[in-house]
């Protein structure tokens, strides 16, 4: 019994540390290296240390031939299409992004980090590219701190003109916690479950009308 309650405490702090932790994406250019890596609070992950796990909790599974798909294809009976109307496209599409919509209003920027250095083989050219960037960085940066929550924003621009070509590096750093979707789940699959309802509805009552026409 004691065993037992320790293996249920153990679980509850693990449940209660994955739901308080923030969980998202590092992705970064800096010095001419791209990277892109998994956040779970303070720790970081190398993708591909991360497919590396993925792959071995599936237990190293080989993918398919392409024979034994085809097969497998012709196999499997084929599906019961029920058509779709132009509505129940919209429908669906306004359910996804009211879904977008709320994810993006939950969702931190812990760190936007930009920073460019102008320059050319011609000085007046490094002086107009400096001049366009600044334009677009003066219009772009209002539009993101309005669309989400940033944290902190580290936007430099300059110009030298001994550089022959631009030089610029970049990082964000999203993150979003797993209790919030609390908040986001529970309407869009109240929408799915209510347009598929009524698209059964619509099915029975089309499939009940055919043989009386008949």
């Amino acid at each position: 019994m004691r065993v037992l309650l320790i293996i249920l405490a153990v679980l509850a702090v693990l449940l209660i540390l994955l739901l308080v932790l923030p969980v998202g994406i590092d992705c970064s250019y800096l010095e001419g290296k791209a990277e892109l890596k998994l956040k779970f609070g303070p720790f970081r992950f190398q993708t591909a240390h991360v497919k590396k796990a993925v792959s071995l909790l599936m237990g190293g599974k080989k993918p398919k031939k392409k024979e034994e798909a085809e097969k497998e294809a012709e196999e499997k009976p084929a599906a019961s299409g029920r058509n779709i109307s132009f509505s129940d496209i919209l429908e669906l599409l306004r359910i996804g992004l009211d879904g977008v919509n709320r994810f993006f209003r939950r969702l931190d920027v812990d760190c936007i980090m930009f920073h460019f250095v102008s320059g050319a083989p011609d000085p007046a050219d490094a002086a107009i590219l400096y001049g366009k960037m600044n334009a677009a960085l003066e219009a772009l940066i209002p539009l993101i701190r309005r669309a989400v929550r940033s944290r902190r924003t580290d936007v430099k621009t300059g110009l030298d003109f001994d550089l022959q070509a631009p030089v610029w590096e970049a990082r964000l750093i999203i993150s979003i916690h797993l209790w919030e979707f609390i908040f986001i789940a529970p309407p869009v699959i109240r929408g799915l479950l209510r347009w598929l309802r009524r698209h059964r509805q619509s099915a029975q009552a089309s499939s009940a009308a055919a043989p009386q026409e008949a």
